[in-house]
């Protein structure tokens, strides 16, 4: 009589599973059975499109930040098992802090939701103290999903800036273009588009120690901000772009016009710490 063994089994747990088997059947001359079983449909799970909206800081002299962040999944979101967070604490001339505050470096179901797409979850950080706090100028989140394996979806990068984050003249590369702007005009205009596919990047404008526009999502069309000219100082002035994240399509493909000049924005270096300027001569 004929007998079957089942010699060893690898079985990854998940909804699209797709199991192959190759069966030797076994018999008196002592052959086995390998029933080999793989989860590949959580390999073709990516996030991207990366978002965050920022619920409170540390500019009034606290500890504590909040924010609530998103990105869109493509795959299975039954596959999602676990987000991990590798967070990158910068000071004000993008030196890398050695600090060492408290935040969810892993987080399972129900500390993030999937709902319409998107995976949301709330991301806090506690420092140590006001000193550490203070120490603190923008963080640039790195995150990933894994599913039970322990197998990796595609990482994300976003820039978090603080409403009080100071730009220093060293974290970003200053274009040739010059825009000129009379002293006499009341108001000068930003338009910004993606100039490519929309695929969910967003930008933000800093000039003379102030974020003008935080936290934009292009579009193909074109966005108009106004502003008035009391934000520029006599003479020269660096309005800078800073990519807060990179859209499904890498790297951001920002455009940007200012007084009808349109600006020539190199692509961005990777990681999201360097920005890109204009001069703003205002005479």
């Amino acid at each position: 009589m004929k007998m079957f063994n089942i010699n060893k089994i690898y079985v990854s747990i998940g909804s699209m599973a797709l199991f192959t088997a190759i069966v030797l059947l076994n018999s008196c001359t002592g052959k086995k059975t390998v029933l080999e079983a793989e989860q590949i449909g959580c390999d073709k799970l990516k996030i991207q499109e990366p978002r965050y909206d920022l619920l409170s800081n540390t500019c009034d002299g606290g500890t504590s930040l909040t924010m609530d962040i998103s990105v869109s999944i493509s795959g299975s979101p039954e596959c999602v098992y676990k987000l991990k967070n590798f967070p990158k604490f910068y000071g004000d001339e993008s030196n890398l802090l050695s600090i060492n505050p408290t935040y969810p470096a892993e987080m399972l179901k129900p500390e993030f939701v999937i709902q319409n797409g998107r995976l949301s979850f709330t991301f806090d950080v506690e420092f140590s103290n006001v000193s550490e706090a203070e120490l603190f100028n923008y963080m640039i989140l790195k995150f990933h999903t894994e599913d039970e394996t322990g197998a990796p979806s595609d990482t994300m990068n976003l820039r978090i800036n603080m409403p009080c984050t100071v730009v220093d003249s060293s974290s970003y590369n200053r274009s040739n273009q010059t825009v000129d702007i009379s002293q006499s005009d009341n108001q000068f205009e930003i338009i910004l588009w993606d100039d490519a596919a929309e695929d969910g990047d967003i930008v933000s404008v800093y000039i003379n120690e102030e974020w003008i526009i935080d936290n934009h999502s292009l579009v193909n069309d074109s966005t108009f901000f106004y502003f008035s000219t009391n934000k520029l100082n006599a003479g020269k002035n660096d309005l800078v772009l800073f990519a807060v994240n990179e859209g499904s399509v890498g790297p951001n493909t920002v455009s940007m016009s200012i007084n009808g000049t349109e600006v020539n924005i190199p692509s961005f270096e990777s990681g999201l710490q360097t920005g890109e300027a204009v001069q703003i001569d205002f005479k």
